[in-house]
């Protein structure tokens, strides 16, 4: 019988890699949940919900069964979580604790920002300090979901990519200006040790297959990294000038939501269950070839 993997934010930039990495395995009948429909997604079965309606969420809950459950629907724009607490606490604390209470494995896609970035190389039990309104409620979704369901795995991570749908990511907001000449900011004093989409993606699926893992569990990429080199990494792999990109200090912007210093996360656990740690150079490249891929028209979502 086929596990039935339920995926939340199944048209978000990971969703949809986690989508691909299980829907042509004939062992997994594949749900998504979103909001709207995206139409370069197909071969899934969509379900068009908002999570944050807990009536709604637990008739598809009941209705579907699922096996697994991964949830990855969150709003990543931490400047708009400190402006709407609470649709913020709705998404991240509310919806999280209905599906987390649901009979199933459970897989929270969390943050690294949980931390407060004053020391990097973050263990999965060292003690976490939210410094924003985003990151405060990732993490109490990381505490219902533990408290919820005794097979509950958080992964904090970081993750990197482009949506099919254009939205200002990382990437997404370097290239759309490196690629006009337009010169950028990166900050040299920000690190994180982040990871592709679709390196997470196939991830995720291991640890499904796996079965046993539980608890918390740091994903990342072996290298520790500024902002400012990623962003340099991201130039050459698309043959940009790399005089495009400024160094600058987190200090010279004045967001609204304080931002933590240093995410970096200790790898060591991940090393001992999975042998390898994904590389930043390996996930630029992958990167690289989907964006080609895609941007030119060419079937590969």
């Amino acid at each position: 019988m086929k596990q039935r993997i339920l995926i939340t934010g199944a048209t978000g930039m990971l969703g949809i890699s986690i989508i691909n990495a299980f829907k042509d395995d004939n062992r997994f009948e594949v749900y998504g949940i979103s909001r709207r429909v995206n139409e370069k997604v197909n071969d899934y079965n969509r379900v068009i919900a908002d999570i944050t309606d807990n009536n709604e969420l637990l008739i598809i809950l009941n209705d579907i069964k699922p096996d697994v459950i991964i949830h990855c629907a969150a709003n990543t724009n931490v400047d708009s979580c400190n402006h709407n607490k609470e649709y913020a606490y709705k998404l991240h604390v509310e919806a999280t604790h209905t599906l987390a209470k649901f009979d199933s494995r459970y897989i929270y896609i969390s943050t690294d920002s949980v931390f407060d970035g004053q020391k990097g190389d973050y263990y999965e039990e060292d003690e976490t300090n939210p410094l924003n309104y985003y990151a405060v409620t990732k993490l109490k979704g990381e505490k219902v979901s533990l408290n919820s369901n005794s097979k509950a795995l958080i992964l904090r991570t970081n993750i990197y990519g482009f949506h099919l749908e254009k939205k200002n990511s990382l990437v997404e907001w370097a290239l759309d200006n490196l690629l006009l000449n337009k010169k950028i900011n990166g900050f040299n004093d920000v690190y994180f040790n982040p990871v592709y989409v679709n390196q997470l993606a196939r991830i995720i699926k291991k640890i499904v297959i796996i079965k046993d893992i539980s608890g918390i569990l740091n994903v990342g990429s072996k290298e520790y990294i500024s902002k400012y080199k990623f962003l340099i990494k991201l130039a050459e792999v698309f043959s940009i000038s790399k005089s495009l990109i400024i160094p600058k200090s987190i200090d010279d912007i004045k967001f609204d939501a304080i931002r933590p210093r240093n995410t970096t996360l200790n790898l060591d656990k991940f090393e001992y269950v999975f042998k390898e740690i994904p590389s930043i150079d390996e996930g630029i490249m992958e990167l690289r070839n989907d964006y080609d891929n895609f941007f030119s028209n060419k079937e590969v979502f």
